[in-house]
């Protein structure tokens, strides 16, 4: 039998909240003098620590994957889409990525078996600004320059490319959605059914393979970040209903 008492044993556990795996053997402890006691309170107290200790772990564990996952940003020219599709080219956009996300994630099981939340951002990268911030497109120059986040643009449409390597802006508005938290395979099966299926507008994409927290780098772009896909349930995408159902996703 453990020669602490119950109480001194859930002291050491608060004690030890920097140690998890410490706080896990303490927890053992606790049960087993609860048990003994034959105190259900104490029982009960186990029980609902050792629950909150598992979600704890669970949500470091889905942090630690959000920052080690890259960053995909899928680049679409909003003209090309308003001129041939629709002038709510965002929604076209992003309904037609959600859906070709699900086929790609059909392999690994589908949205629920992502082992954390999707978070993405999406909007237009401006080549000026009004309110005296530096302009979206001559960040992303900047990255491609410095190899910043080690970027990867081998899959960006080329003359895109070579217009931000020369400091040149393209006659359109490029448009672009970033999803972090999917599996690369996946993220690059999206984009070869995007260039396969021919969607209208599409430029390819480039991925930020050490990439921080997504709302950083939407931040340096001035790009909104409300967007959330958590299981089925899907937050702040533009796409439209036909697409969520298509997807197997549902609007919250």
């Amino acid at each position: 039998m453990p020669s602490e008492s119950f109480e001194d044993l859930m002291r050491d556990y608060k004690q030890a909240y920097h140690e998890p795996y410490r706080q896990r053997m303490i927890l053992a402890q606790a049960a087993e003098v609860a048990k003994a006691s034959g105190d259900a309170m104490k029982q009960l107290l186990v029980v609902t620590t050792f629950n909150e200790w598992k979600q704890t772990q669970e949500l470091h564990a889905g942090q630690q994957i959000i920052r080690s996952a890259p960053i995909a940003f899928y680049v679409f020219n909003a003209d090309r889409i308003t001129n041939g599709v629709s002038t709510g080219y965002g929604s076209y956009a992003e309904g037609e990525l959600l859906k070709t996300l699900a086929t790609s994630l059909v392999p690994l099981g589908g949205w629920t078996k992502l082992p954390t939340v999707v978070h993405a951002c999406h909007g237009d990268l401006f080549a000026d600004s009004a309110l005296g911030e530096t302009p979206a497109l001559r960040v992303l120059a900047g990255w491609m320059s410095a190899g910043t986040y080690g970027i990867d643009a081998s899959r960006l449409d080329a003359d895109l490319l070579a217009r931000l390597k020369t400091a040149q802006n393209p006659d359109y508005f490029p448009y672009v959605v970033g999803v972090q938290g999917v599996p690369e395979p996946t993220l690059s099966g999206a984009h070869d059914q995007l260039r396969t299926r021919k969607i209208v507008g599409y430029l390819g994409m480039f991925v930020l393979v050490n990439a921080p927290m997504l709302v950083q780098v939407a931040s340096e772009l001035t790009l909104p970040h409300d967007m959330q896909i958590r299981g089925i349930n899907c937050t702040g995408w533009l796409a439209p209903q036909e697409a969520y159902d298509e997807a197997g996703l549902r609007r919250v």
